[in-house]
């Protein structure tokens, strides 16, 4: 996990613990809501990276290493063709 994720997460429960109601009760609902919604931002973004950079390597002239078999690059973009088509 990144700083950045960390910091995000400490934040909004933060916010949760800090803001209890009037009977002590945390607002966790709204807390999953933020934490849902920062995980799937993360989610959107880590599949543009991958399409983008599928892409990209679709179009170069950027081979894989030598050690890298036909077999194993095949899988490996089976793989990534696997990942974008489920739905986010």
């Amino acid at each position: 996990m990144s700083d950045r994720d960390r910091t995000e997460i400490c934040n909004i429960i933060s916010e949760m613990l800090d803001n209890p109601n009037k009977y002590g009760i945390y607002p966790t609902g709204r807390a999953y809501d933020k934490l849902e919604k920062y995980m799937e931002r993360k989610n959107d973004l880590a599949r543009l990276l991958i399409e983008t950079t599928y892409h990209e390597f679709e179009k170069s002239s950027v081979k894989l290493p030598s050690d890298v078999d036909q077999r194993t690059q095949e899988k490996m973009i089976r793989e990534v063709q696997d990942i974008l088509k489920k739905p986010v």
